[in-house]
Protein backbone atom coordinates (compact mmCIF):
# COMPACT_ATOMS: atom_id res chain seq x y z
CA UNK A 1 0.00 0.00 0.00
CA UNK A 2 1.11 3.69 -0.96
CA UNK A 3 -0.06 6.37 1.37
CA UNK A 4 -0.17 10.06 -0.14
CA UNK A 5 -0.81 13.26 1.74
CA UNK A 6 -2.21 15.43 -0.98
CA UNK A 7 -3.44 19.20 0.25
CA UNK A 8 -4.29 17.59 4.10
CA UNK A 9 -6.65 14.50 2.50
CA UNK A 10 -4.61 11.31 3.22
CA UNK A 11 -4.86 9.14 -0.54
CA UNK A 12 -4.28 5.27 -0.03
CA UNK A 13 -3.11 3.53 -3.33
CA UNK A 14 -3.30 -0.42 -3.96
CA UNK A 15 -2.03 -1.14 -6.54
CA UNK A 16 -0.79 -4.53 -8.19
CA UNK A 17 1.54 -6.01 -9.41
CA UNK A 18 4.39 -5.41 -7.02
CA UNK A 19 6.43 -4.16 -9.77
CA UNK A 20 4.21 -1.35 -10.27
CA UNK A 21 3.64 -0.56 -7.01
CA UNK A 22 7.18 0.14 -6.53
CA UNK A 23 7.43 2.28 -9.63
CA UNK A 24 3.68 4.57 -8.88
CA UNK A 25 5.57 4.70 -4.95
CA UNK A 26 8.82 5.83 -6.41
CA UNK A 27 6.39 8.84 -8.77
CA UNK A 28 5.10 10.32 -5.41
CA UNK A 29 7.60 9.19 -3.09
CA UNK A 30 7.62 13.44 -2.01
CA UNK A 31 4.03 13.00 -1.23
CA UNK A 32 4.45 10.11 0.95
CA UNK A 33 3.33 9.59 4.20
CA UNK A 34 2.87 7.36 7.47
CA UNK A 35 -0.31 5.10 6.81
CA UNK A 36 -2.69 6.35 9.73
CA UNK A 37 -5.51 3.94 9.18
CA UNK A 38 -7.91 6.70 8.16
CA UNK A 39 -7.63 7.28 4.30
CA UNK A 40 -9.89 10.24 2.94
CA UNK A 41 -9.59 8.59 -0.36
CA UNK A 42 -8.72 4.95 -1.35
CA UNK A 43 -7.63 3.72 -5.12
CA UNK A 44 -7.75 0.64 -6.25
CA UNK A 45 -5.22 -0.22 -9.11
CA UNK A 46 -4.89 -3.42 -11.09
CA UNK A 47 -3.16 -4.04 -14.46
CA UNK A 48 -2.72 -6.90 -17.06
CA UNK A 49 0.51 -7.15 -19.16
CA UNK A 50 -0.57 -6.46 -22.67
CA UNK A 51 -3.24 -3.81 -24.14
CA UNK A 52 -3.63 -2.23 -27.31
CA UNK A 53 -1.11 0.59 -28.05
CA UNK A 54 -4.10 2.57 -29.68
CA UNK A 55 -5.97 2.92 -26.96
CA UNK A 56 -5.75 4.94 -23.72
CA UNK A 57 -7.88 6.01 -20.82
CA UNK A 58 -7.38 9.90 -22.22
CA UNK A 59 -9.86 8.82 -24.56
CA UNK A 60 -12.40 7.04 -21.75
CA UNK A 61 -15.55 9.79 -21.43
CA UNK A 62 -16.35 10.75 -17.50
CA UNK A 63 -19.78 9.07 -17.37
CA UNK A 64 -21.91 9.59 -14.12
CA UNK A 65 -24.27 6.83 -12.97
CA UNK A 66 -25.77 8.09 -9.67
CA UNK A 67 -23.48 9.43 -7.20
CA UNK A 68 -20.25 6.85 -9.13
CA UNK A 69 -18.30 8.29 -12.45
CA UNK A 70 -17.53 5.50 -14.72
CA UNK A 71 -14.21 5.62 -17.24
CA UNK A 72 -15.12 2.56 -19.39
CA UNK A 73 -13.64 1.35 -22.43
CA UNK A 74 -11.83 -1.19 -24.67
CA UNK A 75 -8.60 -1.88 -21.97
CA UNK A 76 -9.78 0.04 -18.97
CA UNK A 77 -12.32 0.18 -16.35
CA UNK A 78 -12.50 2.97 -13.86
CA UNK A 79 -14.91 3.39 -11.33
CA UNK A 80 -14.86 6.61 -9.31
CA UNK A 81 -17.64 7.41 -5.58
CA UNK A 82 -16.17 10.41 -4.42
CA UNK A 83 -18.79 11.05 -1.93
CA UNK A 84 -17.91 7.15 -0.35
CA UNK A 85 -14.01 8.09 -0.94
CA UNK A 86 -13.49 5.03 -3.09
CA UNK A 87 -11.90 4.27 -6.71
CA UNK A 88 -10.72 1.78 -8.72
CA UNK A 89 -9.18 1.23 -12.03
CA UNK A 90 -8.33 -2.33 -13.79
CA UNK A 91 -6.48 -2.19 -16.99
CA UNK A 92 -4.14 -3.78 -19.48
CA UNK A 93 -1.89 -1.29 -21.01
CA UNK A 94 1.53 -0.65 -22.50
CA UNK A 95 1.91 2.06 -20.27
CA UNK A 96 0.61 1.86 -16.91
CA UNK A 97 2.16 4.42 -15.17
CA UNK A 98 0.48 6.85 -17.62
CA UNK A 99 -3.07 5.84 -17.12
CA UNK A 100 -2.57 5.55 -13.06
CA UNK A 101 -1.11 9.41 -12.91
CA UNK A 102 -4.20 10.33 -15.52
CA UNK A 103 -6.88 8.04 -13.58
CA UNK A 104 -5.26 9.88 -10.04
CA UNK A 105 -6.05 13.62 -11.79
CA UNK A 106 -9.50 12.54 -13.03
CA UNK A 107 -10.38 11.13 -9.16
CA UNK A 108 -8.61 13.95 -7.36
CA UNK A 109 -10.75 16.56 -9.28
CA UNK A 110 -14.39 14.34 -8.36
CA UNK A 111 -13.14 14.23 -5.00
CA UNK A 112 -12.17 17.06 -4.13
CA UNK A 113 -15.27 18.79 -5.79
CA UNK A 114 -16.90 16.66 -3.52
CA UNK A 115 -14.98 17.98 -0.61
CA UNK A 116 -16.05 21.43 -1.37
CA UNK A 117 -12.59 22.66 -2.97
CA UNK A 118 -11.31 21.98 -6.69
CA UNK A 119 -9.02 20.97 -8.75
CA UNK A 120 -7.82 23.65 -10.96
CA UNK A 121 -5.66 23.72 -14.35
CA UNK A 122 -3.50 27.06 -13.31
CA UNK A 123 0.22 27.53 -12.33
CA UNK A 124 0.94 28.29 -8.45
CA UNK A 125 3.77 30.34 -7.01
CA UNK A 126 4.22 31.71 -3.65
CA UNK A 127 5.91 34.42 -2.36
CA UNK A 128 6.54 34.96 1.55
CA UNK A 129 2.90 33.71 2.98
CA UNK A 130 0.81 34.92 -0.07
CA UNK A 131 0.17 32.53 -2.72
CA UNK A 132 -1.13 33.45 -6.19
CA UNK A 133 -2.77 31.62 -9.13
CA UNK A 134 -2.37 32.17 -12.82
CA UNK A 135 -5.00 30.57 -14.80
CA UNK A 136 -5.38 30.13 -18.88
CA UNK A 137 -5.92 27.04 -21.32
CA UNK A 138 -2.80 25.76 -22.58
CA UNK A 139 0.10 27.70 -23.99
CA UNK A 140 -1.78 30.64 -22.23
CA UNK A 141 2.31 30.84 -20.33
CA UNK A 142 1.72 29.37 -16.72
CA UNK A 143 5.05 26.85 -16.64
CA UNK A 144 6.35 30.19 -18.26
CA UNK A 145 5.19 32.38 -15.17
CA UNK A 146 6.93 29.47 -13.18
CA UNK A 147 10.22 29.64 -15.37
CA UNK A 148 10.59 33.36 -14.90
CA UNK A 149 9.78 33.09 -11.07
CA UNK A 150 13.00 30.66 -10.52
CA UNK A 151 15.51 32.42 -8.45
CA UNK A 152 14.01 35.02 -6.75
CA UNK A 153 14.40 35.55 -3.38
CA UNK A 154 11.81 33.99 -1.48
CA UNK A 155 9.57 32.78 -4.01
CA UNK A 156 8.45 29.28 -4.63
CA UNK A 157 6.24 27.47 -7.73
CA UNK A 158 3.64 24.65 -6.08
CA UNK A 159 2.85 23.62 -9.52
CA UNK A 160 2.44 24.61 -13.00
CA UNK A 161 -0.07 22.89 -14.75
CA UNK A 162 -2.97 21.53 -12.15
CA UNK A 163 -3.33 23.20 -7.73
CA UNK A 164 -5.85 22.43 -5.15
CA UNK A 165 -7.81 24.44 -4.22
CA UNK A 166 -9.74 24.62 -0.88
CA UNK A 167 -11.73 26.88 1.58
CA UNK A 168 -9.64 28.48 4.44
CA UNK A 169 -11.94 31.03 7.02
CA UNK A 170 -12.92 33.52 4.72
CA UNK A 171 -10.77 32.54 1.85
CA UNK A 172 -8.68 30.09 0.24
CA UNK A 173 -5.88 28.07 0.23
CA UNK A 174 -3.70 26.44 -2.90
CA UNK A 175 -1.72 23.34 -2.71
CA UNK A 176 0.79 21.91 -4.73
CA UNK A 177 0.58 18.43 -6.33
CA UNK A 178 2.30 16.30 -8.34
CA UNK A 179 0.58 16.98 -11.56
CA UNK A 180 3.30 19.39 -13.37
CA UNK A 181 3.92 19.35 -17.16
CA UNK A 182 6.30 16.84 -18.07
CA UNK A 183 8.78 18.52 -19.23
CA UNK A 184 9.05 20.91 -15.79
CA UNK A 185 11.72 19.12 -14.01
CA UNK A 186 12.41 21.79 -10.60
CA UNK A 187 9.67 21.13 -8.79
CA UNK A 188 11.15 22.15 -5.19
CA UNK A 189 7.50 23.78 -3.93
CA UNK A 190 4.96 20.84 -5.08
CA UNK A 191 4.40 19.66 -1.59
CA UNK A 192 4.17 23.41 -0.23
CA UNK A 193 0.43 25.26 0.40
CA UNK A 194 0.05 28.98 0.88
CA UNK A 195 -3.60 31.02 1.34
CA UNK A 196 -4.42 32.50 -2.08
CA UNK A 197 -3.78 36.01 -2.38
CA UNK A 198 -5.29 36.55 -5.75
CA UNK A 199 -5.72 35.16 -9.45
CA UNK A 200 -5.01 36.24 -12.78
CA UNK A 201 -6.21 35.11 -15.85
CA UNK A 202 -2.98 35.25 -18.36
CA UNK A 203 -2.96 37.59 -21.07
CA UNK A 204 0.43 37.39 -22.99
CA UNK A 205 1.64 41.11 -24.38
CA UNK A 206 4.08 43.55 -24.96
CA UNK A 207 2.90 45.37 -21.87
CA UNK A 208 2.90 44.54 -18.63
CA UNK A 209 -0.74 45.42 -16.42
CA UNK A 210 -3.27 44.37 -14.63
CA UNK A 211 -6.82 44.70 -16.17
CA UNK A 212 -10.03 44.55 -13.90
CA UNK A 213 -12.85 41.65 -14.59
CA UNK A 214 -16.26 41.54 -13.75
CA UNK A 215 -17.29 39.11 -11.22
CA UNK A 216 -19.18 37.19 -13.91
CA UNK A 217 -16.18 36.69 -16.14
CA UNK A 218 -14.23 35.81 -13.40
CA UNK A 219 -16.70 33.17 -12.11
CA UNK A 220 -16.69 31.72 -15.85
CA UNK A 221 -12.87 31.94 -16.25
CA UNK A 222 -12.55 29.71 -13.26
CA UNK A 223 -14.95 27.36 -14.58
CA UNK A 224 -13.12 26.95 -17.85
CA UNK A 225 -10.70 25.71 -15.64
CA UNK A 226 -12.20 23.39 -13.49
CA UNK A 227 -11.44 20.08 -15.23
CA UNK A 228 -13.64 16.86 -15.63
CA UNK A 229 -15.90 18.30 -13.00
CA UNK A 230 -16.92 21.00 -15.71
CA UNK A 231 -17.48 18.64 -18.20
CA UNK A 232 -20.17 16.87 -16.00
CA UNK A 233 -23.87 18.90 -17.36
CA UNK A 234 -25.37 17.96 -13.61
CA UNK A 235 -22.66 19.75 -11.43
CA UNK A 236 -22.44 22.59 -13.68
CA UNK A 237 -24.70 24.93 -11.53
CA UNK A 238 -23.13 23.84 -8.47
CA UNK A 239 -20.03 24.78 -10.07
CA UNK A 240 -20.66 28.18 -11.85
CA UNK A 241 -21.91 28.90 -7.98
CA UNK A 242 -18.57 27.66 -6.41
CA UNK A 243 -16.63 29.72 -8.96
CA UNK A 244 -18.56 32.73 -8.07
CA UNK A 245 -17.64 32.24 -4.19
CA UNK A 246 -14.36 32.09 -5.23
CA UNK A 247 -14.33 35.19 -7.22
CA UNK A 248 -15.56 37.09 -4.09
CA UNK A 249 -13.47 36.02 -2.29
CA UNK A 250 -10.13 36.22 -4.08
CA UNK A 251 -9.30 39.23 -6.28
CA UNK A 252 -9.79 38.43 -9.98
CA UNK A 253 -8.01 40.15 -12.67
CA UNK A 254 -6.31 39.94 -15.82
CA UNK A 255 -2.31 39.85 -16.26
CA UNK A 256 -1.15 41.01 -19.01
CA UNK A 257 2.87 39.82 -19.02
CA UNK A 258 5.59 39.36 -21.51
CA UNK A 259 8.74 36.87 -21.25
CA UNK A 260 10.59 38.44 -18.07
CA UNK A 261 10.01 38.89 -14.84
CA UNK A 262 8.82 42.56 -14.73
CA UNK A 263 4.94 41.01 -13.93
CA UNK A 264 6.02 40.97 -10.40
CA UNK A 265 5.91 44.35 -10.14
CA UNK A 266 2.29 44.73 -10.71
CA UNK A 267 1.11 42.00 -8.26
CA UNK A 268 2.97 42.36 -5.79
CA UNK A 269 1.31 46.06 -5.18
Amino acid sequence: MICLSLADWIVELLVEPPALAAQVAQRYAPFACANVGAADLRVAVSFETGGDTAYSLLQAPVVAKGEEYLLDAREFYGMIAPLRGQAELRMRSVVPAREIEYFLRVALALFAWARGGLLAHGAAIQDGDAAFLFIGQSGSGKSTLVSLSRGRHGVVALGDDLVLLKPAGQGWRVYGTPFWNAQTGMRAGQTASGPLKAIYKLVQDQDVFVEPMSSAAAAAELLANCPVVNSQGALLPELMQRCRELAQAVAIQKLHFRKDDAFWDVISC
